[in-house]
């Protein structure tokens, strides 16, 4: 019975990879994706703010890892990507 309920759980597992993987491997998943790491801070330290306004920033940071963990981003990527790959937002959105 346990095993029924583990391999139900797997094979929801994998489908809701795949979902997030489909959702944000086409043009508009990627400027959506940008999108929420620019309104989350994700690129952004901190710096000198308060205690709860870095708490908060945090927890929509996790939200934009939970996704790059269901789309197994690769982090390289990702930094050549924060690091110049998006310079100019406005021929990103134009594409």
């Amino acid at each position: 019975m346990q095993d029924k309920q583990q391999k139900k759980m797997r094979k929801r597992s994998l489908a809701s990879v795949k979902l997030y993987q489909d959702a944000f491997d086409c043009p508009h998943g990627k400027k959506l994706l940008w999108d929420l790491m620019k309104h989350s801070g994700f690129m952004e330290s901190p710096g000198k703010i308060e205690a709860n306004d870095i708490i908060f920033r945090e927890g929509q940071k996790d939200i934009v890892r939970y996704i790059f963990s269901k789309i197994k981003t690769d982090y390289v990527q990702l930094e050549k990507l924060i690091n110049g790959g998006l310079d100019d937002d406005r021929s990103y959105w134009n594409e």
